[in-house]
């Protein structure tokens, strides 16, 4: 480069270099504020969280409680709320929200269960599950009754919180909501609304037939809610043409140990479907000492089983249900003309290990 080149250049040069060092600047000033504002916004959140523990601990007033939550910004309020252990204490939920009724950040997010966005609405939802107040209660029944997508499903289960039973019947009515993320995901819905929900849901399932992804919800809520009174409705969806509703229901039956279904749990070891024979032995595993002659004749006869996981649930099964099914398995071991029989039944006696349902 020649100098009388690099005399014109140079100026040019030095404005450019100047003019990044002041972006460059700027940028570090405006990271550094975030970084002020985030740590500030995070120490308001955790005095407005420990008044709010302190007022659940009863060392604080309502009013101080409204006064401190009134004059916080709407998302350190909320990340305050979500902080505390709500899911597992309902009351703290009813004394909270009877404290803050009519805040001004739930109101905000009752509006904005009418959002355009989806994820706005579902996030509204999930935020007015953490306080019971009676407006916002009102707010998502209404959401519930006009939204079909996740956001729906978000106020769902915040109304499942509430133990709101219009909601349920609703819910009930609209299996395509209930099972929109699949029958797993339905039932952890359905078990929000907790045990008092189960007479609803066993009515629900006595007047099918349903789709069989609900049922499967219904199902699965009511075998693990231990809803006895649903076993005959449970039983009769052993003979589903579906095979994943027929392992659940002898799955539920199972978990019920209702005796007097063990003759329908015997006839599904015959299922053409080995899941759903090993799913049968198991569940005639839970009821006990003192089985039916049939019951143990039953699963001596599915030791010879060609799959493997059914012998090894019915000799499980077996080992459990007393002398009766142990002598059955000595029986087995030391003279089935089956080796794999003979092989399951010396593990069953020999093995500590209990099976729980797969």
């Amino acid at each position: 480069m020649t100098p009388s080149l690099r005399a014109l250049l140079l100026p040019t040069l030095t404005s450019t270099a100047f003019v990044g060092l002041a972006i460059a600047a700027a940028f570090a000033l405006v990271h550094a504020e975030q970084r002020r504002a985030r740590r500030r916004s995070i120490r308001a959140a955790r005095v407005l969280g420990a008044r709010l523990e302190a007022f659940l601990a009863g060392r604080v007033g309502a009013g101080a409680l409204r006064r401190a939550a009134w004059g916080a910004r709407s998302g350190r309020f909320w990340s305050a709320v979500e902080a505390l252990p709500l899911e597992q204490h309902r009351a703290w939920r009813r004394t909270l929200g009877a404290a803050l009724a009519g805040n001004p950040h739930s109101r905000r997010e009752r509006h904005a269960l009418e959002d355009e966005s989806p994820w706005r609405r579902e996030l509204a939802a999930r935020r007015l599950a953490r306080l019971e107040e009676p407006a916002s209660r009102v707010a998502l029944r209404r959401a519930l009754e006009r939204h079909t997508d996740a956001s729906a499903e978000a106020c769902a289960r915040a109304l499942g919180r509430y133990r709101d039973a219009r909601a349920l019947h609703q819910l009930l009515r609209r299996p395509a909501l209930v099972v929109r993320r699949g029958a797993r995901a339905g039932f952890g819905l359905l078990r929000a609304f907790g045990r008092g929900a189960l007479p609803a849901i066993a009515d629900a399932l006595a007047a099918g037939p349903l789709d069989p992804a609900f049922e499967r919800a219904l199902i699965e809520a009511l075998g693990t809610g231990g809803h006895a009174a649903a076993s005959a409705a449970i039983a009769q969806r052993l003979a589903s043409p579906d095979t994943e509703v027929r392992v659940a229901a002898a799955r539920a039956l199972g978990r019920l140990q209702t005796r007097e279904r063990a003759g329908d749990l015997e006839g599904a070891l015959a299922d053409p479907a080995w899941p759903v024979r090993a799913m049968a032995a198991w569940a005639l595993g839970q009821a006990g000492d003192a089985p039916a002659r049939t019951t143990i004749a039953a699963l001596t006869a599915r030791l010879t089983d060609l799959v493997w996981w059914v012998r090894r649930h019915a000799a499980y099964a077996l080992r459990e249900l007393g002398a009766a099914g142990r002598e059955a398995l000595r029986r087995t071991a030391e003279g089935s003309p089956d080796p794999y029989a003979r092989d399951i039944a010396r593990e069953a006696l020999g093995s500590g290990e209990s099976l729980g349902a797969a």
